[in-house]
């Protein structure tokens, strides 16, 4: 019992260290976690935090005053966002093979599971101001002006998420920049089907990747 206590609180500690470092050192952390061992065993925290937001995302929506509703909704987001999480692990690692990568699967997942954290931090906020600001917003100058800074967050996440995306290519694959942009055209008309299907399916508005 005490080694599996000092185990997690360890891996606990990189994780946070990780976590922090993503967002301030991203390229540093990357090529850091890329051989850190326990880097493999520190992803499932992240996984603990998609669990966590979809549990609360599901109570905001559905509400706790319908368990079954409740267990259904929280089922079909976590089934689709790892169908997704899946999907794009699968097609980054083979197209990556097929254009001449020597990178190593569990690398691939390793650093790609970590970009997940903005996107954790992205649908966060989001449920959060709903319930902060909750719809409609009004077109005053404070309806505004929080539209803006929103959108300059977005932007912000998603560039995160971008940088992160190529530091997994780079190392995870050990491609140039020229086949990282060939993956990237061949992936993104990926993204937009997924994106599609999703928001048909009234699952995600914003695919979960």
């Amino acid at each position: 019992m005490d080694v599996f206590v000092i185990t997690f609180v360890r891996l606990l500690f990189f994780f946070t260290k990780n976590l922090i470092g993503c967002f301030n050192t991203p390229y540093l952390t990357y090529r850091k976690l890329l051989g850190e061992k326990s880097g493999i065993y520190q992803t499932g925290f992240i996984f603990i935090l998609v669990i966590s937001y979809f549990i609360f995302a599901s109570a905001l929506r559905v509400g706790v005053h319908s368990p079954l509703l409740l267990t259904l909704r929280l089922n079909l987001l976590l089934f689709s966002a790892a169908i997704g999480f899946i999907a794009m692990l699968f097609v980054i690692f083979m197209l990556g093979k097929t254009i001449g990568s020597s990178g190593r699967f569990i690398d691939v997942y390793k650093l790609w599971s970590f970009t997940l954290i903005p996107t954790i931090v992205w649908f966060f906020t989001t449920s959060l101001l709903y319930i902060i600001i909750p719809p409609p917003r009004t077109l005053s100058f404070l309806g505004k002006l929080f539209s803006v800074v929103f959108i300059a967050f977005s932007v912000s996440v998603f560039l995160w998420k971008a940088i992160l995306y190529y530091l997994t290519l780079r190392f995870a694959l050990r491609l140039d920049l020229a086949k990282i942009g060939f993956m990237t055209v061949v992936i993104l008309p990926l993204l937009v089907v997924y994106s599609v299907l999703m928001y048909k399916l009234g699952i995600f508005r914003v695919p979960f990747i």
